[in-house]
């Protein structure tokens, strides 16, 4: 479908015009006739024709009188085309400035531009061009555009401006507003455990905060465990001595002499440092040297069993310091040097403050 207005159709239109009011003629009135420039190709055979009388009305809005009057004052000089647009209508507005576009039949390259670019109908979607005024290719007035769309409801071309539709900013009271003109609710202010009842319902509360169950409670659930372990052992297996009530037997009455106390001190086992057999010499000799110099070096920092810290000391010492020659601990002999820097990073780290006495070797 062509959207050119031959003039038999012109005729049917003008007739149509809705009598009575002042500012419309019964008859278009030619304000324009000429070519338009499309990236250096005419179309020719283009007319703007408008029912607004020349006459200013308060009826009229003055931008519309405005492009009237100066599509007249161009005195049908070619105007040039400077965008093709297609406008979301959920965004723009397009403002109709009741002037027409006509078209020769005979300006056959018009025609098949004119089909070409609105010959595409869209529900959301307005295709237009934007025209302007001005001869200035590189910074042309925004006031001095205009746009041809396509009207639908005619099946017409006209003329019009393209206006970015504004959000809607909500209606929220100004703080220096002496009258607020909408009155915001107060935000309902809740006590600590009413809070929690409408964040937490009966049974996580349940689950958070358990009862505390009673005597009898326990019992019977102490007595149903034991039951179950019994249940889970084998038949004919004996039960386990408790460790920490020791048989009575003739061993455990006689009591162990001072010098049987002394081989029985707690002695940490060097293996549960160092995790290796005792077996090796190479090994042994090692971890013999890493004990010396240890003593040597507390000794030096003035650390003796009587000092808070002294068993934790020991034990991340000992254990950095196995660390550091766990891969030439069981196949060569470490020199005592490289156990003394060893020793020394570690307790630098545990006792900032370095000692003034010489290590001794």
């Amino acid at each position: 479908m062509t959207t050119a207005i031959t003039p038999a159709k012109a005729k049917q239109l003008s007739t149509s015009t809705t009598p009575g009011l002042s500012p419309f003629s019964a008859k278009p009135r030619l304000i324009w006739r000429g070519s338009l420039s499309f990236e250096g190709w005419p179309l020719d055979g283009i007319c703007f024709t408008t029912n607004i009388l020349p006459l200013p009305s308060p009826m009229i809005d003055s931008s519309v009188q405005d492009l009237t009057l100066a599509l007249e004052m161009t005195r049908h000089r070619p105007l040039r085309v400077c965008d093709r647009l297609n406008l979301n209508l959920d965004k723009w507005t397009v403002e109709n400035t009741n002037i027409r576009v006509w078209v020769d039949p005979r300006a056959i390259l018009t025609l098949k531009w004119v089909e070409r670019v609105f010959g595409m109908t869209s529900s959301t979607h307005v295709h237009a061009i934007v025209v302007s005024l001005d001869d200035v290719v590189d910074d042309p007035d925004p006031s001095n555009e205009f746009i041809i769309f396509r009207d639908d409801t005619n099946d017409c071309l006209n003329l019009g401006r393209r206006k970015k539709k504004e959000k809607e900013k909500p209606q929220i009271a100004r703080p220096d507003d002496p009258i607020p003109r909408t009155i915001v609710p107060a935000q309902p202010k809740l006590a600590p455990l009413d809070r929690l009842n409408m964040r937490k319902s009966s049974s996580e509360l349940s689950r958070l905060f358990p009862s505390r169950p009673s005597s009898k409670s326990r019992q019977s659930s102490d007595a149903d465990k034991d039951r179950d372990r019994a249940s889970m052992k084998p038949p004919h297996t004996k039960r386990k001595r408790s460790s920490l009530v020791p048989a009575a037997s003739n061993s455990s009455l006689h009591a162990p002499s001072p010098a049987e106390s002394r081989n029985a001190s707690p002695a940490p086992s060097d293996s549960s440092i160092f995790g290796t057999p005792q077996n090796n010499q190479t090994e042994t000799i090692n971890k013999s040297s890493i004990k010396k110099q240890m003593l040597a070096t507390f000794a030096n920092y003035n650390l003796n069993r009587s000092h808070p810290e002294f068993n934790d000391i020991w034990s991340m010492c000992s254990k950095g310091v196995a660390f550091a020659h766990r891969h030439r601990i069981n196949t060569e002999i470490i020199d005592r040097q490289q156990i003394d820097a060893t020793v020394l990073q570690h307790l630098s780290i545990y006792m900032p403050k370095r000692p003034a006495l010489k290590t001794v070797q």
